[in-house]
């Protein structure tokens, strides 16, 4: 099987990504991103300076790689870009180009922490939140320690833990657009999942996530919990997907209930470690975007681990298109 696969931005998740297809030899992958450091630019096959997405030229851009380059495939690595990519899914789409993205609708909930609360805390356990803005009600509702972040973001910008009525009268000026969320104490658990385009649950990896640093996993170990897997499901059952998502949550050491923290209706930036198990995330959903089977994942027997170090690219510009 051959096809194009144009990754965009192409910045470090797409570094998780482009090692994840690569695993197929078939593939050829392209990458486009607005600035020439990028390192996804220079692992692709090809990589392409591209305007920003609020530039009215992004579009003619990316209409003349597709063309160019004949793409099959268009993965997002952001949420930044993953709904403009949604809202001109069916125009890609005319030009033979399947965008590997949920509905727009499906990414209004997930994106947006308050609404992502309001849809499912009825009906998965999460941690108490809140977006008003009265201190008493924060406290009375919340309590300390608790957690400030925006409503919508990524990694742990702007992420906060609030230990007292200082530090909330301090950060609740400073984060934009926030969110208040009970701080919850407890392992935290992410979730590598698979979702065809009719929005079916086809299979997922769990991992313990060990150590983290500016908001990325740097130690994690597999570890299947059944639990994990039907929060998974009913997910599934409530709204729909399409791909690679992840999902974040903790097992609250206070009640022993796993508790939903967000949903990325993109890949994550752990992934590679489901990869290293069997759970090829990331080249299954290329598969679902162009109509290929998708094989039961070659699971690995043993308990695998994973710790992260940084690594160099190095580049000259002109090797850009």
């Amino acid at each position: 099987m051959t096809g194009t696969v144009l990754v965009l931005p192409a910045g470090q998740l797409a570094t998780v990504i482009i090692k994840s297809l690569r695993k197929d030899p078939s593939l050829r992958i392209i990458a486009g991103d607005t600035n020439f450091l990028a390192p996804g630019l220079h692992l692709a096959d090809k990589g392409y300076l591209i305007p920003s997405v609020a530039d009215i030229e992004f579009y003619d851009k990316i209409h003349d790689i597709i063309k160019k380059e004949s793409v099959d495939v268009i993965f997002p690595c952001s949420h930044f870009f993953a709904p403009i990519l949604a809202n001109h899914a069916r125009q890609f789409s005319k030009m033979g180009a399947k965008v590997l993205v949920s509905q727009p609708k499906t990414l209004d909930k997930c994106l947006d922490k308050w609404k992502t609360y309001e849809y499912f805390s009825e009906i998965v356990p999460m941690p108490k939140s809140t977006i008003k803005h009265q201190v008493e009600y924060i406290v009375d509702f919340i309590g300390f320690p608790a957690i400030i972040k925006p409503r919508v973001g990524s990694g742990s910008k702007n992420v906060h833990k609030l230990e007292d009525m200082d530090d909330l009268n301090y950060y609740i000026k400073k984060v934009p657009n926030p969110i208040m969320q009970e701080f919850i104490e407890g392992e935290h658990y992410a979730i590598d999942m698979l979702v065809n385009e009719d929005g079916k649950f086809l299979y997922a990896a769990t991992k313990n996530t060990l150590e983290m640093s500016d908001g990325i996993p740097i130690k994690a170990v597999i570890k299947p919990r059944k639990d994990i897997i039907l929060l998974a499901k009913e997910l599934c059952t409530t709204l729909k997907f399409f791909g690679a998502l992840s999902v974040n949550t903790i097992l609250d050491e206070k009640d022993s209930k796993l508790k939903l923290i967000e949903i990325n209706p993109r890949t994550g930036i752990s992934v590679i470690l489901s990869v290293a198990a069997g759970y090829n995330v990331p080249l299954d959903a290329v598969y679902l975007a162009l109509g290929q089977p998708i094989n039961p994942p070659k699971i690995t027997s043993h308990a695998l681990y994973m710790s992260r170090y940084y690594e160099e690219i190095f580049q000259e510009r002109s090797c850009l298109q």
